[in-house]
């Protein structure tokens, strides 16, 4: 199976047989191989189209095989071409309706489709719903309300037609195999919507969009039970001026309106089935949803990260299954959480867990979430975010170092800096040499994160001592990835309140000192590739004859960190990817007369302050769930 179809949770191509046109023998000896050489071989060709379009011409066992893959993963954009995609599958629609013999069959794409994603580009948008745009655009005094509420509703009626209306159809009637929908048109949904949704044969639905109201999904409008897999929703109520049925949400007028029925009845038609939860939600003052009478057997993952919308402490009873593996609470809303906990027994096959934010946690309050951690001492990977520096150092740090934590092998742990009114000459954020000498005591780590300070912005406060770290985590001899978020430096030769503002504005600042000049020139190699660490805004409207001193910064900069990157290799033998300086670098060791020597090369042109690779690899986005939109 390729490595695309893996990503998006897919299974092997369907077998070989007629889906359309008149069924050929297979004459061919390469066709006449088992199936799965067979998968194998078109999977070696998945991002050749070219070649796929020729292979479809050879015969019908060839154009199904090419098919396979052509069609597999299709998306809508509203550009050009997708009002002729949803016309081709209209025509299928129809042709399907009046065939009378398989042997006279066409041939179709549809039965080809597993995955599709909806998701328009803007442009493509703004073109298809010129009306709805000049209805919003306009001045007051250039439109009158009729005249925009004209200009809606044509605009509506036009989305609805091309769009809409023909695509839901071609859902229903002209996809069989259909295992993915990913659908991110902000554009509201109404029953219809969910109705077709509910019928159709998908294991896996990703949900990003707004509804007209908060509907309750369950008979007769939804069947009782609908056989998904994974489900990653994001739901929010639209607040449209205007909807079928008179309903008005004027600006300045907002009536709350709770998504907890919505969410409580789409949880329970899928829980018999479900795997794989991620609720996404963050329209404010949402209540929290409950859950009775139903059980989630199967549920192995789930995410509450980003939703605003949580659950009761029954439902979390409910959630938090003997089964799940992969765990990440949310944000927020940790006290109903809290209030489940307290009573909350072990999870036996907990193998992730991720606490993205401690932030509102004291130390009188920290105990049930503390506890809840120390009940998993048997899990892999563990992520602690944005903690005091009290709750971290005197209770979770202890806590990791008992000795009890031997299969732990990823672990990421941030703690909060000072912040603007804590009455501090020095803004700087700190890991204190014993929280280092706990996470040295765990030798099963083959990965690990650390940050502190801010966690987001241009304020970066954690002044990283990288000697000291190198030195305290000697122990961690099978620590294959380091990464460290949010560090920062001091190109000056002293500490004080004034350097303190230029550690924090490091990244921002840039500034060019003579160690600094200096250090860019070192690493010569690594400049001749155009644009590599260059800063395309500062060298607008240069000579040519003088490199800015941007540039000079970022290849300084550069060549630091892979400087430090080469001596944590020489520490840890097994290193061979690190981030620092909101740079990615691999290592790699090479063997020369004088012994083993580390090479660090960046694996960019340029920092990487993003959170989303780091996220991927110490969280829950990579290698713990086959999701199927990553």
């Amino acid at each position: 199976m390729s490595t695309r179809d893996k990503e998006a949770g897919l299974g092997p191509p369907h077998p070989l047989k007629s889906h359309g046109s008149s069924p050929n023998l297979i004459s061919s000896p390469l066709l006449a191989l088992p199936s799965e050489i067979i998968r194998e071989i078109v999977d070696l060709l998945a991002d050749d189209n070219a070649t796929l379009s020729a292979l479809a011409l050879v015969n019908s066992d060839c154009r199904h095989l090419a098919r396979s893959r052509q069609f597999a993963d299709i998306r809508i954009d509203y550009g050009r071409r997708s009002p002729q995609l949803l016309n081709h599958l209209s025509s299928e629609v129809k042709t399907r309706a009046n065939i009378t013999s398989v042997i006279t069959c066409p041939p179709f794409i549809g039965p080809y489709i597993r995955r599709i994603t909806v998701n328009p580009k803007l442009n493509s948008l703004e073109d298809a719903c010129q009306d709805l745009l000049e209805s919003t655009r306009g001045h007051m005094t250039i439109l009158t309300q009729a005249q925009r509420a004209e200009k809606r509703q044509k605009a509506k009626d036009r989305y609805l037609t091309i769009y809409r209306n023909p695509l839901l159809i071609a859902l229903t009637r002209a996809m069989p195999n259909l295992e993915a929908l990913s659908w991110f048109d902000m554009a509201c949904l109404d029953e219809n919507f969910f109705r077709t949704v509910a019928s159709l044969p998908i294991q896996h639905l990703k949900l990003e969009a707004r509804i007209v109201a908060p509907y309750r999904l369950e008979p007769p409008l939804v069947p009782p039970a609908i056989p998904l897999r994974s489900l990653d929703l994001d739901i929010a109520i639209c607040r449209d001026r205007c909807h079928e049925g008179g309903i008005a949400d004027y600006p300045g007028v907002r009536t709350k309106i709770s998504l907890s029925p919505f969410i409580t009845t789409f949880l329970q038609i899928c829980s018999g089935t479900l795997e794989s939860l991620t609720l996404k939600h963050r329209q404010r003052g949402q209540s929290s949803f409950s859950l009775e009478n139903v059980t989630f057997d199967r549920l192995q993952y789930l995410s509450m990260r980003d939703t605003l919308t949580y659950p009761d402490p029954e439902a979390w009873s409910h959630l938090l299954t003997p089964r799940l593996k992969h765990l990440e609470l949310p944000l927020r809303g940790l006290d109903n959480f809290e209030q489940f906990i307290s009573t909350c027994q072990r999870l036996p096959n907990l193998e992730t867990l991720v606490v993205p934010d401690l932030y509102s946690v004291d130390t009188e309050t920290a105990g049930p979430i503390i506890n809840f951690i120390s009940l998993h001492h048997r899990i892999r990977k563990l992520s602690i975010n944005y903690g005091r520096p009290q709750v971290m150092n005197n209770q979770l740090l202890p806590l990791l170092s008992n000795g009890e934590w031997s299969y732990l092998t990823s672990l990421s742990l941030s703690w909060r800096g000072p912040e603007m009114e804590e009455e501090t000459s020095l803004r700087i954020a700190y890991v204190t040499p014993e929280s280092l000498d706990a996470i040295n005591s765990i030798s099963s780590l083959e990965q690990l994160c650390l940050g502190a300070g801010e966690f987001a912005g241009w304020r970066h406060q954690w002044l990283i001592d990288h000697n000291e770290i190198r030195s305290r985590l000697r122990g961690l001899e099978k620590l294959k990835r380091l990464a460290f978020s949010r560090d920062t430096y001091n190109n000056l030769d002293n500490l004080d309140e004034e350097s303190s503002r230029h550690v924090e504005r490091y990244y921002k600042d840039r500034m060019v000192t003579p160690a600094v000049r200096h250090d860019a020139f070192m690493m010569p190699h690594l400049d001749n590739v155009e644009g590599n660490h260059d800063d395309a805004e500062s060298i607008e409207g240069d000579d040519g004859n003088i490199i800015p001193n941007s540039i000079i910064w970022e290849r300084a900069h550069r060549n630091r960190m892979l400087w430090e990157a080469e001596r944590y290799a020489a520490v840890f033998p097994r290193l061979h990817w690190i981030y620092c300086g909101q740079l990615p670098i691999s290592i790699r060791t090479k063997q020369e007369s004088k012994g083993t020597v580390y090479v660090a090369t960046p694996l960019g042109k340029a920092r990487d302050p993003s959170w989303l690779d780091l996220a991927r690899t110490f969280e829950m986005e990579k290698d713990d769930w086959s999701k199927p939109f990553t």
